[in-house]
């Protein structure tokens, strides 16, 4: 995951095409985003979770919960 122009972005690894395999995120509120799909259509949602101090610690979507590296 990485800003991209104005937003966020996500790439899986490893691929030969980084720019055509992005999955764009639309910001929604606080730390939620959504995917947009390749024909401009909402996708799934993903949750940023935060730690008792704040910082991002968990990246959730669907029932996958992934820790921040």
């Amino acid at each position: 995951m990485f800003r991209w122009k104005d937003g966020l972005a996500i790439v899986s690894l490893p691929t030969m095409d980084p720019v055509g395999d992005m999955v764009l995120l639309k910001h929604l509120e606080g730390d939620r985003f959504q995917t947009i799909r390749s024909d401009e259509q909402p996708g799934y949602e993903l949750l940023f979770q935060r730690d008792d101090s704040g910082r991002v610690a968990y990246l959730s979507y669907h029932a996958i919960k992934l820790p921040k590296m």
